[in-house]
Parts: structure tokens; sequence; C-alpha cells
């Protein structure tokens, strides 16, 4: 299995399922680790890796969409 590299974080799983997106969309693969505590939902993030080999694509990928909402 290749080795995997966390590129987003947030508390919000929608924002860190719409970068998930963002990625698929533009050809990069990604999964979601969901480390959120289930009894106290304001704890925890939810986390977004890629592979090794995309993650200076992804990380790019992440800052052009986040200087797009401002």
């Amino acid at each position: 299995m290749e080795e995997l590299t966390k590129v987003y974080a947030s508390s919000d799983p929608i924002k860190a399922d719409l970068v998930q997106s963002y990625l698929s969309k533009n050809g990069v693969e990604s999964r979601l680790l969901d480390r959120k505590d289930s009894a106290y939902v304001m704890l925890g993030e939810v986390a977004v890796f890629v592979a090794a080999k995309d993650v200076e694509k992804a990380r790019k990928l992440i800052e052009k969409s986040e200087e797009a909402k401002d």
C-alpha cells in the first residue's frame, strides 16, 4: 500500500468532503479519515490524505480553492 500524507484537516466534515470532491475532479485520488468524537461532535477533525506522489498537486489545488473564496 502506498504511503498517504495529510494535506487538509477541518473540524467540519462537510468542508473536508468538499476538498475531497474538488481534488477528485482535478484528478487527485484521496481518502478521508474521520477522527471526530461521536459523543462530543465539536472535538476532533476530518482529514484528507493523498498519495505521496500527489501531495504537491493537492496542496496547490487546495491553496487555489482557498484563494478563490477570498
